[in-house]
């Protein structure tokens, strides 16, 4: 074969594969790219919402009874208070002021059976999963848009935590989201 043809054999070929590629890449840049973010900024982030509800009801401590008496720490100890009751029965009949020197613990007496109980502790506001507190601040929806807020922490237990300082009907997200983002409830 002449140098000629070869030449413009290869030519030829690499012209195609030129207008081939250039072809692919605009078929490409035609498509719609699956994004998250951009799905998110355009009609938000789902969330789990709840209803706010000012209620009045029990908080649940742990507790276990042994001859009469509750040990806690210096952290719960202000959670007693006298008459409380317990849940499988008795009431708090005294709460110690001071530190019992052979176990470091402050002492609650109570009549209750030996066994772990819980104390059951009455208080009025809107009960929430404690987890979605934080420092004092809950998220909730303002118009499809997260938005933080300061709340009063009355008394928490191991799971919930009664607030104040929401009107009845607020939607309160559970989902953790920063505050600005677009969200929608699911």
């Amino acid at each position: 074969m002449k140098k000629r043809t070869k030449i413009a054999i290869v030519v030829a070929i690499v012209a195609a594969t030129i207008s081939y590629r250039a072809v692919e890449i605009t078929i490409e840049n035609r498509r719609t790219v699956f994004n998250i973010d951009r799905v998110h900024a355009e009609i938000g982030v789902p969330v789990d919402i709840i209803i706010a509800q000012n209620k009045t009801t029990y908080l649940r401590e742990p507790v276990a009874v042994r001859g009469g008496r509750i040990h806690v720490s210096g952290g719960r100890v202000d959670k007693f208070r006298t008459g409380m009751r317990l849940s499988t029965g008795g009431t708090i009949s005294a709460v110690g002021n001071r530190i019992d020197l052979a176990t470091g613990m402050f002492i609650v007496r109570t009549n209750a059976p030996d066994g772990n109980h819980f104390v059951l502790m009455r208080h009025t506001g809107v009960f929430v999963p404690i987890e979605i507190v934080q420092s004092g601040t809950i998220m909730i929806n303002n118009n499809g848009v997260a938005e933080q807020i300061n709340v009063n922490v009355i008394a928490t237990d191991a799971t919930h935590a009664v607030i104040r300082g929401l009107s009845n009907g607020t939607e309160i997200i559970m989902t953790r989201v920063d505050a600005g983002t677009n969200i929608r409830g699911i």
